[in-house]
C-alpha cells in the first residue's frame, strides 16, 4: 500500500460499510464526507476515529449512526480511520480495528431515516435505557 494510502472503512447513508483506501490528506477526507469534516474518536483504547460531515445537519443530510452511549446522531457519509496517539495522525485501520469498526456499525446503523426521526428514534431508546435501569 502506498504510503499516502490508508486503509479505512466507508459508510455512506443508506448503503452498506465498505472496506477501501483512501488518500490521506484533508481533501480527500473532505471529499469523501462531502464538506468540512470533523473527528470524533469511536474508542480511545482501540485508537479509531470517525471522520464525519461538520454541517451534516446544516446541510440536510440523512442520518447514518444513532449513537445512544454519546447522545449523539451522526448523519451524512462517515470515514472510520486508524489514529496514531504519538503523531496525531490518521493511519490505516488494522484488521482487528475493522472488525471492531463493522460491529460497531451494525449495532448503531440505521436506513432511510432523516435527522429528525433518528432523534426521535434515539429518545426512544434512551427512555427505553432508563426504564431498564429504574427497575
Amino acid at each position: 500500500m502506498p504510503k499516502d494510502k490508508i486503509r479505512v472503512v466507508f459508510k455512506d447513508v443508506d448503503k452498506p460499510y465498505e472496506v477501501k483506501e483512501i488518500s490521506s490528506d484533508y481533501k480527500t477526507f473532505q471529499q469523501h464526507v462531502k464538506g468540512v469534516f470533523q473527528i470524533l474518536p469511536l474508542s480511545m483504547e482501540d485508537n479509531i476515529d470517525i471522520i464525519y460531515n461538520d454541517c451534516y445537519l446544516l446541510n440536510g443530510m440523512r442520518a447514518n449512526l444513532i449513537l445512544p452511549e454519546q447522545d449523539n446522531i451522526l448523519g451524512g457519509p462517515l470515514i472510520f480511520a486508524g489514529y496514531e496517539p504519538n503523531e496525531g495522525d490518521n493511519i490505516s485501520l488494522t484488521d482487528e480495528q475493522i472488525e471492531i469498526v463493522k460491529k460497531f456499525i451494525h449495532a448503531h446503523e440505521v436506513y432511510n431515516m432523516s435527522i429528525i426521526e433518528a432523534y426521535y428514534t434515539l429518545q426512544e431508546i434512551q427512555a427505553t435505557k432508563s426504564e431498564t435501569e429504574a427497575e
